[in-house]
């Protein structure tokens, strides 16, 4: 019986100490048009700043080309995410 207490504790405390949240980032993505000077600068941005999220900047980026079926073409277009600053609440 007392095996079973201390799964059973064990397991509840585990599961306190897992976040409530999601294990996602928030990240800030842009699309480039890899026609225009190859995919460089202002010229070749499409899209700014446009949210997406993921665990990593890879998962980001993928989440964002999926979220979004006119960037899908890695051959026509590169995105780029990097991981959104959070500023601290007051």
């Amino acid at each position: 019986m007392s095996s079973i207490k201390t799964k059973v504790l064990m397991g509840v405390m585990v599961m306190a100490l897992l976040p409530t949240g999601s294990w996602a980032k928030d990240f800030e993505c842009s699309a480039y048009d890899l026609s225009i000077n190859g995919g460089k600068g202002a010229d070749a941005r499409q899209t700014n700043n446009e949210e997406s999220y993921g665990s990593n900047v890879t998962e980001a980026e993928k989440n964002y080309r999926d979220s979004r079926p006119d960037y899908k073409d890695s051959t026509k277009f590169s995105v780029s995410c990097v991981e959104r600053e959070v500023e601290p609440e007051e």
